[in-house]
């Protein structure tokens, strides 16, 4: 309730100051809110009537992502043909507004649409002219999420060879991004974007079926990255001077928590940037320091060479339509089809 207060007031405040440009991302922000609580049919009239201004104006981009947010409501909803028609529009606008990023985030969303519609070819059309715009504007992060579900879609129809390629591509694109991230926020979206392709690559190996080592190795590069983010996330071996800047600024930021005084409160913000500035090259030091441990996954042999003649290995991949389990001993090695992860929790948890 407090949220929609905000965006109400915002909304407000915006309608009375003419220099101010279309309030788009309220609009959306307060779309988002409704639907997440629920209302949805009040959600759709905020953005329809956002819509309406945006039209009047001619403000094509503006245009498109409202028709964008529209679309991904109407796929709530189950109606697939206003979805797509609403997304084929936007995509027409953003093309108008010269709006790639707009046309690779839209194609993304129809492609996934389209695929669930069971309509692969139109599918991998639009995932193609999306991976297209993208690679245009070097748009880093839904250049790998285009091209990890078109290699979905192409193990789907069994093009195991340009999946393959495809998924290589999006896991070294994301390999690079993620080693000149430039802050613990931008690492965040990277590795959300690799858990998608990590599935998508546990799903081309266990299709196929027939290659233990290269399941082993998506598995073993998936756990090495966790474990890197994992020691990089509670390293304790920070320096002194950053931990004093730290405790320095989190008590500067107590204060203005607790200060009504405005004057009071530029005075603490100017401390707390200063403070900022002077802890910067020690943060930067820290997260450098951290970001560089890596750890070299072990190979499906390596492993086999350390097990005894009675000792099995097996580890389980979880994905959907179909997990996996790996088997091996020190002179074998399989991979064995099981249940979607819906359906094995559903039996765990029964």
């Amino acid at each position: 309730k407090q949220a929609m207060d905000f965006y109400d007031r915002a909304l407000k405040l915006a309608s009375t100051i003419p220099e101010l440009q279309f309030p788009l991302m309220t609009y959306l922000g307060k779309g988002n809110a409704l639907v997440r609580v629920g209302r949805v049919d009040e959600a759709k009239r905020v953005l329809d009537e956002a819509l309406a201004v945006a039209e009047g104006d001619s403000a094509y981009g503006y245009e498109a992502e409202l028709l964008l947010q529209l679309g991904l409501i109407a796929d709530q909803q189950k109606d697939t043909a206003r979805a797509l028609a609403l997304l084929a529009r936007a995509t027409n606008l953003a093309q108008k507004a010269g709006g790639n990023r707009i046309v690779a985030e839209i194609a993304l969303e129809t492609g996934r649409i389209q695929r669930q519609a069971s309509r692969p070819s139109e599918a991998e059309s639009t995932l193609r002219a999306g991976i297209d715009v993208a690679r245009h504007m070097a748009e880093r992060l839904l250049l790998p999420r285009l091209l990890g579900d078109l290699a979905d879609l192409q193990v789907s129809n069994s093009r195991y060879a340009e999946a393959r390629a495809l998924l290589e591509e999006a896991s070294d694109l994301l390999e690079g991004l993620l080693t000149n991230a430039s802050s613990p926020w931008v690492r965040s979206r990277i590795i959300d974007s690799m858990d998608g392709i990590f599935l998508a690559r546990v799903r081309l190996e266990g299709a196929q079926g027939q290659n233990a080592s290269r399941l082993f190795a998506v598995l073993e590069q998936a756990r090495g990255r966790a474990m890197s983010e994992l020691v990089s996330a509670r390293d304790s071996s920070n320096p002194a001077e950053l931990r004093a800047g730290e405790r320095k600024i989190a008590a500067l930021q107590l204060k203005l928590l607790r200060t009504t005084d405005r004057s009071a409160r530029q005075r603490l913000l100017d401390e707390i940037f200063r403070a900022e500035e002077e802890l910067a090259p020690a943060a930067t030091e820290s997260f450098i320091r951290t970001r560089a441990s890596r750890r070299k996954p072990v190979t499906l042999p390596e492993l086999q060479r350390q097990l005894r003649a009675d000792e099995v290995f097996l580890e389980f991949a979880l994905a959907e339509p179909h997990s996996y389990a790996l088997i091996a001993t020190n002179h074998s090695a399989r991979i064995h089809r099981l249940a979607g992860r819906a359906d094995i929790r559903k039996t765990i948890t029964a």
